[in-house]
């Protein structure tokens, strides 16, 4: 059946991509005192990862603030919020899936 052919060739073409997609998506992170860079996979519990808007940063994991410099996260996909919301000590917590909208830092 050429439709079955075709869906099946399709379906691998787009585990090859969300593959390759998946293998070019770094972080950086701080593990064990050294700087490096890892797929969102291989961030373990632990793990300091840095970020910043100028890498249109989506937050990969949930994680606390650290530090960072005026950081705005686009929580409006989750909470409805419709303005940016400041991240610092007063309101650490970095939600998976949001958007570093300014700012640079750590969590």
């Amino acid at each position: 059946n050429v439709a079955a052919f075709l869906d099946w060739k399709r379906e691998r073409m787009f585990e090859a991509l969300t593959k390759r997609l998946a293998q070019s998506n770094k972080r950086f992170v701080i593990r064990a005192g050294r700087q490096i860079e890892v797929t969102d996979q291989e961030i373990c519990v632990g793990d300091i990862l840095s970020f910043n808007a100028h890498m249109a940063a989506i937050i990969s994991c949930d994680g606390i603030f650290l530090s960072g410099k005026d950081v705005k996260t686009d929580e409006s996909a989750l909470t409805g919020e419709p303005e940016p919301i400041s991240k610092d000590s007063e309101h650490p917590f970095m939600i998976s899936g949001t958007t570093v909208n300014s700012g640079s830092g750590t969590m």
